[in-house]
């Protein structure tokens, strides 16, 4: 019958506990760097926000990213612009839509043009600058005194409350 040897068990870690003590300047680094990180985790404070849709959640959490952090790399601000033009096309679009359920005329005759203008506007490529015939649609049909009366009756129908 054959003999049997022994087996030692040795604890996984056993290797590294050997190799800080045989290199204590490698257990320096890694306990100074533990040290680092703990303080860092203690200075830090975690957020929770609550609320509904609308409320302003993202916006307090990017004017936070502003103020403290480097704020956006470029590519984010891109994006954000394509969004920024897309709400308000959107809601030059529900101001043109709520103007002819409750047939107001403009004041101005320009601005029935700038509503052809951005009914048909598609959204704005990424790396597209803004076109000029938007700009003058926008600030023109801002101007007119029928959308800032139908702004001021926004709470009737679905308008955001960010666009005034």
């Amino acid at each position: 019958m054959p003999q049997m040897i022994p087996q030692l068990a040795f604890p996984p870690d056993l290797f590294w506990r050997v190799w800080f003590i045989v290199c204590p300047s490698r257990n320096h680094r890694a306990y100074t760097s533990i040290e680092r990180d703990r303080k860092t985790l203690e200075n830090q404070v975690d957020i929770v926000l609550f609320g509904a849709g609308e409320a302003g959640k993202s916006t307090l959490f990017n004017q936070m990213r502003i103020v403290h952090a480097d704020g956006f790399l470029p590519d984010e601000r891109n994006e954000f612009r394509q969004i920024i033009f897309s709400n308000v096309i959107a809601a030059f679009k529900l101001i043109a839509k709520e103007r002819r359920k409750k047939s107001i005329d403009y004041q101005n005759e320009c601005s029935y043009g700038y509503e052809k203008t951005i009914i048909c506007s598609n959204g704005l490529g990424l790396n597209t600058s803004f076109p000029p015939n938007y700009l003058a649609a926008i600030q023109g049909l801002w101007a007119d005194e029928a959308v800032q009366s139908i702004v001021k009756r926004g709470g009737e129908f679905a308008l955001h409350d960010n666009l005034p």
